[in-house]
């Protein structure tokens, strides 16, 4: 069994029993364009569901730095990270938040695929606000610290486990829309892209600097009718509104409701149980 190294907004650890339902029950290649966390793919593999080629994409480049160092140099990787983890956890309170935002200023200004960058990518992972990854206009890591009490290391085993793993897959880092044109019939392409957000309500879509809007959203439901012609299995993720409705309506494909855990607000009332909703082909 592998699980995810990282915390990640939007990611599918926590509604995965209700997810299993939905997979299809047989399929060749797997594709999965915007990886995030990678619950779906973790929980994939374990279930002994892939065992064909595998396709990994986020345009996230430091994120799929981090994928590829724990892939080559996994002890490295865990050394380090958990040195500036060990010694965070031995500040008093009032010198953490100083800590932290040093680093934060050291990961904005190293190279993107280094592994400076990633050891330091795991570290604010650990200590940000919520697991939330966001940046600013300028493309620069701009999550508050967290104030975290309790930061556990790094889990050596699974993360070794990961390795493993990873070395069976093709990792990239590009637009969506390339990943996945080599898919054809019989395989598998689980979509979670930035979800689609109601008009003024907090949303945290903007993983990137570069939005992912309406427009995107509806650019994202023409690839879908792409695949569904050429007989690929696309299972979609995305939040419960008007647009993500009106775009997969209709007999092409089953749009199935869940219930999701919102726990990234600054506010209590606006956590709880929320609707989702998984769309399939198939």
């Amino acid at each position: 069994m592998v699980s995810p190294f990282i915390k990640w907004v939007g990611g599918k650890g926590r509604i995965l029993s209700q997810m299993r339902d939905y997979y299809p029950c047989k399929f060749d290649n797997y594709y999965e364009p915007f990886l995030g966390g990678g619950a779906v793919f973790f929980d994939l593999y374990s279930q002994g569901k892939l065992s064909n080629k595998i396709y990994l994409n986020d345009l996230n480049k430091r994120l799929i730095s981090v994928y590829k160092w724990i892939r080559d140099n996994p002890e490295e990787l865990i050394k380090k990270t958990n040195v500036f983890l060990s010694y965070y956890k031995k500040l008093l309170n009032d010198k953490t938040g100083d800590f932290y935002y040093r680093k934060r200023d050291i990961f904005n200004n190293s190279e993107e695929e280094s592994i400076k960058t990633a050891t330091l990518f795991l570290f604010l992972n650990k200590t940000a606000y919520n697991g939330v990854y966001r940046e600013n206009g300028f493309g620069e890591y701009n999550v508050p610290h967290g104030r975290h009490k309790n930061t556990p290391l790094l889990d050596n085993e699974n993360i070794n486990n990961i390795s493993d793993i990873l070395k069976k897959v093709k990792l990239s880092s590009i637009s969506y829309e390339k990943i996945i044109i080599k898919a054809k019939k019989h395989d598998f392409v689980y979509f979670d892209p930035p979800y689609s957000s109601k008009k003024n309500k907090i949303n945290f879509t903007k993983y990137l600097s570069r939005d992912f809007n309406d427009f995107n959203q509806k650019e994202l439901s023409a690839i879908c009718d792409k695949l569904t012609d050429k007989g690929v299995y696309v299972m979609l993720s995305n939040s419960d509104t008007p647009l993500v409705r009106k775009l997969y309506s209709g007999k092409r494909y089953r749009i199935h409701e869940i219930q999701a855990a919102r726990a990234v607000n600054c506010k209590a009332i606006g956590r709880g149980r929320i609707t989702e909703l998984i769309i399939t082909n198939y």
